[in-house]
């Protein structure tokens, strides 16, 4: 067999060798690190499950947060193993944990995070009225019912059983049927009546949130064993296989070694002694003595190259002319390459940033969409507080409409049909915030200028609001002779509306209207004496669901300056503001002043 024969083996077994033993390491390797990933996301599965428990018995809201900042992290370290095949079921897995939790959230904000919140502590401040009612009036039999029904409601809360909510039911039928056979004028038998409803009705709710959470609760946990048994088998699946592959890898190793020992031996025998003998030669010739030719007896590759090395030096002087010419054209070329590379490299830097804006362009999005998850939530959250309070209104008045009917009591009678009244204003003023705002926000909205009488618009305004609140006084100047505008008359209506009732919705004293033209527009400003904005608050008391802190215990969304200040803009007009507190405030419309349409 010939040298380059055994050579061609030799090389083929090492390098078939060493790859294998790469790949058995790399593959190993790659298991180590699923491994350690599976064992912290099962670590940080566990954290959060701990925190989830703490929270049930301290209702703290930052171990909510760590929750999700722990399955955040367990689906980072998820999405390393992207390759491996229970990548996606565990990252469905920790997805419908972390949303199923957050869910749930919004059941515990329901009842209520202490005892003064929420359907809890709703139900809290009617038991405690009626307990207060019960022991100011001294009936001591329907005190003690009461008690019974406490005593009740407390065996719910410890044993969550249905039995104890049917025994506080049928304690306040009791307590109200008790309250009826009493013969006692004096005492205020609607008001213990009506309480009693209430607290039935806050009780149930908290019943039916107690049962959604505890169900919610047991799901949560079934998911959690679900993920921890998914990840512990396939822990104990990779250490198997790591076993196997060291076990094989160390095989590998040993038969590499001992082969390599042998071939050795065996090369040493018949090449590197030849080689030895026509190094030395080669170092003679190689000294200038181009007499000295090699003589090798074997017909095997060196014998070849001993003759090829002595044709070599015979050829030496006359290649040595074509060998420079030929070092030339190899600078040309390799200069020609450099160039051309050089222009790749810049190519490709290019690229490069074109890549990082497209990544920044991308991640700016995902943060605006973000945003706008965000105030989605704050939407529907603002809008669904809103509309309880009215609506609670409603039911209460509709309930004592029919008491006072009962005892033909007109005054009573007018009284809650002006708060139902009221209340349905308030629900479709927020509706009709609700719906401008999503109009504008779309782009849906189109101007339709019209002629309008200004004047005849804000009287009727005026008129509107005296109907609804009688007692309060609004002032009304106008100092212009002309009345006649092109503007849009809902988006003005709207305006003016809005800031009219936040002018009486934040003071007790009389409104100042002030109609006022300029060289090129019309300024219409309303000014309250009431509570004021603080100066840190004016610049973003026209933001969508901005509220300041002196209006937080008033109603409203914080929609209507942010729609306000659209419908102006949209108008081609502009809207100010001039604030103290406790002194009042000046809104100021500034509208173009236009008295033919533009064709």
């Amino acid at each position: 067999m010939k040298i380059t024969h055994k050579l061609i083996l030799f090389i083929a077994f090492s390098l078939v060798s060493i790859i294998s033993i790469i790949l058995i390491s790399l593959k190993n390797t790659s298991n180590l690190k699923k491994k350690d990933n599976y064992k912290q996301i099962e670590s940080l599965v566990s954290k959060a499950s701990k925190d989830y428990s703490i929270f049930i018995k301290f209702k703290n809201i930052g171990l909510i947060e760590r929750y999700n900042s722990n399955l955040e992290n367990a689906q980072v370290l998820n999405n390393e193993n992207e390759t491996d095949n229970k990548y996606e079921l565990i990252k469905s897995k920790i997805e419908t944990l972390r949303d199923h939790t957050n869910e749930t959230f919004d059941y515990w904000k329901l009842r209520g995070l202490n005892e003064d919140t929420g359907y809890e502590g709703d139900f809290r401040k009617n038991v405690h009225h009626l307990e207060d009612l019960l022991e100011n009036e001294h009936l001591d039999k329907l005190t003690i019912t009461m008690l019974q029904v406490r005593r009740s409601e407390k065996d719910f809360i410890l044993r969550r059983k249905q039995v104890y909510v049917e025994k506080v039911l049928k304690m306040i039928s009791k307590l109200k049927r008790q309250t009826v056979e009493l013969n006692n004028e004096i005492i205020n038998k609607d008001s213990i009546i009506l309480l009693s409803n209430d607290y039935k009705y806050t009780f149930i709710k908290l019943v039916e949130i107690l049962d959604a959470i505890n169900k919610r609760n047991n799901t949560m946990y079934k998911l959690e064993s679900e993920l921890n048994t998914i990840l512990s088998l396939k822990i104990i699946e990779l250490d198997s296989e790591i076993n196997e592959f060291s076990k094989f890898m160390y095989i590998s190793y040993l038969l590499f070694i001992v082969s390599l020992v042998f071939i050795s031996f065996v090369m040493y025998k018949r090449i590197l002694n030849p080689i030895s003998t026509l190094k030395q030669k080669t170092t003679t010739i190689s000294n200038g003595n181009y007499n000295d030719i090699i003589i090798y007896r074997n017909r095997d590759e060196i014998g070849e190259f001993a003759n090829s090395f002595n044709t070599m030096v015979r050829k030496f002087l006359v290649s040595q002319k074509e060998l420079e010419d030929l070092n030339y054209k190899l600078d040309n070329k390799v200069k020609e390459r450099t160039h051309l590379l050089q222009n790749e490299i810049d190519m490709r830097k290019n690229s490069e940033k074109k890549l990082e804006m497209y990544n920044n362009e991308v991640k700016s999005l995902l943060e605006k969409e973000q945003q706008l998850s965000r105030l989605k939530t704050k939407f529907v959250a603002t809008v669904s507080h809103e509309y309880r309070t009215p609506l609670t209104v409603i039911l209460n008045s509709t309930y004592l409409i029919h008491q006072y009917a009962l005892k033909n009591d007109l005054d009573s009678l007018n009284n809650y049909l002006n708060k139902i009244q009221f209340s349905v204003v308030q629900m479709k003023d927020l509706l009709e915030d609700t719906l401008n705002y999503g109009e504008i926000e779309n782009g849906d909205y189109k101007l339709n200028k019209t002629t309008l009488d200004l004047d005849q618009l804000i009287k009727n305004l005026i008129q509107d609001f005296k109907t609804i609140n009688k007692n309060r006084e609004i002032e009304y100047n106008n100092k212009i002779k002309i009345n006649n505008i092109i503007s849009d008359k809902k988006a003005l209506h709207h305006c003016l509306n809005n800031l009219i009732a936040n002018a009486l919705k934040f003071s007790n004293r009389e409104i100042i209207i002030q109609v006022e033209k300029n060289e090129f527009d019309i300024s219409i400003s309303i000014i309250d004496f009431g509570i004021g904005i603080p100066e840190e608050d004016q610049n973003n008391v026209f933001s969508a669901f901005y509220r300041t802190n002196l209006a937080k215990d008033i109603a409203g969304t914080g929609l209507g300056l942010s729609i306000t200040k659209k419908y102006i803009n949209s108008l081609g007009g502009n809207i100010t503001l001039k604030s103290k507190v406790n002194k009042g405030s000046v809104f100021t419309l500034n509208i173009p002043y236009q008295t033919e349409l533009l064709i």
